[in-house]
């Protein structure tokens, strides 16, 4: 039987073996283990036997080879250790692992730990020399030519007919140097994952915060610029600013991201509240920017008492700001002392987000002042929310009513007064338009993976959501059409020609033609 034959059979009866199970970690620089027609080699009767390799990094702490029993069954194992030579198997020794303890019968991968990290030169030739220190017949398993940058080495001599299994490089692994904030490259050095900092990735980077969480935080990208970041990596807001990044007004201040100051008694005179702008809504029966201003038909401020003009319109009108009658429907003249035949029809509404118009016909011989009512019932409760409107002679009048809110059901009404009394219009139902447009916060930023961008929209139309750099570089458009409901998309960190981004800061914007809602975030490869 030849030697080869006979070593194959060899490796068949040692698979039938238990075999040691190795979980080391390290990091591989040069390798050969592509297991082709392999053979297994006897160390001691091929000594000094061992594989040459190039390295590219600069550093070499664990060695990998696959070894096996060449007798099993006796109860006797050995112990192997590698040698490092610089250039060739004859060269000066600048690495010894540590001894390695194998009991009879195993086989498989064998683990060398070196005693000291041995420093190399990228470029430069070595030899990785394996042999049994005591022990029972000890086989290294080779294959054929794999490895371009060197050959396996047997009796001292070169073989360029093989090479043998093999894995070299630095004892490096993430969990244990990297704190699980990096990986290692090829010399055993952490290369910190983005956020993290320092030999072994133990810190955070500039613009992160709270180790380890490391908080990505900015004035600018995170705070909206109205705001500073703490040692938490969270935001605290300028004076006029609230909310998790400074998006935000805070009391007293309105209008995000002007946020003017605006309050009842220093900004509107005691006599108005602030609106969403921060402007005043005047209480009524005051007026001007700051409710100043006594409104019509209210005189004498600050008090500015109610005028009824019952002695100067004769019941039929009321004062305006000059003390003129201004008649109710049906009556005319300086003092309201003549009547006016008037008639009503066509009274329609039209709805929308924020305002309502309300539109009505009527004929009449002379002038006449109508008012529009409003309620939340079809029966009752019904206030005036329009001043008095002059006919002036037109058939077509229209009032719009801005005090509404989203979302919300009225009844609206027009009437005038004759010497009979009020007479009012038919009532008509609406419900304003709802606003709900809403581009939620990234769950996961900075996000390593697919982001995931989550909307809710009240009514169907046309939406568009676009990904740019935050330097304004359109990248990629990942909506545009017809679009309602709650939904989200996933960007997978491509832009429209499929070309993958860099990590980085980005925005994402979600318009419908009329509102626009922005979120950063930060992608990390």
């Amino acid at each position: 039987m030849s030697s080869r034959t006979a070593l194959f059979t060899l490796v068949a009866c040692v698979a039938t073996l238990p075999i040691a199970a190795w979980a080391h970690q390290f990091t591989v620089d040069q390798s050969a283990t592509t297991r082709v027609n392999f053979i297994q080699n006897h160390i001691q009767g091929l000594a000094p036997i061992g594989q040459e390799f190039v390295p590219s990094g600069n550093k070499l702490g664990v060695v990998e080879l696959r070894t096996y029993d060449g007798v099993t069954g006796n109860q006797l194992g050995a112990t192997l250790q590698v040698n490092i030579h610089e250039n060739t198997i004859a060269g000066a020794i600048i690495g010894t692992s540590v001894a390695v303890p194998l009991g009879d019968g195993f086989a498989g991968e064998t683990h060398f730990d070196m005693q000291n990290t041995v420093g190399l030169m990228p470029g430069n030739a070595y030899v990785v020399e394996v042999l049994v220190t005591q022990g029972d017949a000890w086989y290294v398993e080779d294959n054929n030519d794999n490895y371009a940058a060197g050959r396996e080495v047997k009796s001292g001599n070169p073989d360029a007919t093989g090479d043998l299994w093999f894995k070299e490089g630095a004892a490096c692994s993430r969990p244990l140097n990297c704190n699980n904030h990096g990986a290692c490259d090829v010399n055993g050095d952490c290369v910190c994952d983005p956020g993290f900092a320092g030999a072994s990735c133990n810190q955070c980077a500039a613009d992160y915060y709270n180790y380890p969480t490391c908080t990505f935080c900015m004035r600018d990208a995170t705070c909206n610029s109205h705001g500073v970041c703490n040692s938490l990596g969270s935001c605290v807001c300028d004076e006029r600013y609230t909310g998790t990044n400074c998006n935000q007004c805070a009391t007293n201040y309105y209008n995000y991201p002007t946020c003017t100051f605006c309050t009842r008694a220093a900004t509107c005179s005691g006599h108005g509240n602030c609106n969403s702008l921060g402007s005043c809504a005047c209480d009524t029966g005051f007026t001007g920017t700051n409710c100043n201003q006594c409104d019509t038909n209210y005189y004498n401020y600050p008090t500015c008492t109610f005028c009824t003009g019952a002695a100067t319109c004769n019941n039929h009108g009321f004062c305006d700001t000059q003390g003129h009658c201004v008649c109710e429907p049906g009556y005319t003249g300086p003092n309201c002392d003549r009547r006016v035949p008037v008639a009503l029809s066509d009274l329609t509404v039209i709805a929308d987000r924020h305002h309502v118009d309300v539109q009505w016909s009527a004929s009449f011989e002379h002038s006449v002042v109508f008012l529009v009512q409003r309620s939340h019932s079809a029966d009752q409760g019904y206030e005036a929310i329009s001043p008095d409107i002059d006919g002036g002679g037109r058939l077509k009048l229209t009032y719009r009513d801005t005090s509404v809110l989203p979302s919300t059901e009225y009844f609206y009404r027009v009437g005038y007064r004759s010497t009979a009394g009020w007479f009012y219009s038919s009532s008509v139902r609406t419900v304003t338009r709802p606003t709900v447009f809403t581009f939620h916060r990234i769950a996961t930023n900075p996000s390593r993976g697919p982001v995931r961008f989550e909307y809710e929209i009240a009514e169907a139309g046309r939406v568009q959501l676009d990904v740019y750099s935050v330097a304004g570089r359109h990248v990629a458009t990942l909506q545009t059409g017809a679009l309602a409901g709650a939904g989200s998309f996933l960007w997978d960190g491509r832009d429209d020609r499929g070309a993958a981004q860099l990590s980085g800061l980005y925005v994402a914007k979600l318009s419908d033609g009329g509102q626009v809602r922005t979120r950063k975030f930060t992608l990390v490869r």
